[in-house]
């Protein structure tokens, strides 16, 4: 039997009303360094946030090797400014 399913994967319920998902661009540095562990790191610097990256920062910088280290300093000026400043202390 057809359950309604759609092209778009939803599959709505009997009774309720169709949800609408708005898509917005990702900001350029969720690509950058992607498939490194550099990037990992960016990625977890920013969903920690301003403080808590600060906290983070020293552990971070211990188990980065230095390629990876000097790979996230390399694009530190495509960062949210609050990272980049970070960074550059």
């Amino acid at each position: 039997s057809d359950q309604g399913i759609r092209a778009s994967g939803f599959t709505p319920r009997k009774g309720t009303r169709p949800q609408q998902a708005t898509i917005r661009p990702a900001a350029a540095w969720n690509f950058l360094l992607a498939d490194r562990p550099a990037g990992q790191a960016i990625r977890a610097l920013i969903w920690f946030g301003p403080d808590q990256a600060a906290a983070a920062l020293p552990e971070l910088r211990r188990v980065l090797p230095q390629q990876e280290w000097e790979a996230l300093l390399s694009v530190s000026a495509e960062l949210p400014l609050w990272l980049a400043a970070l960074l550059s202390e």
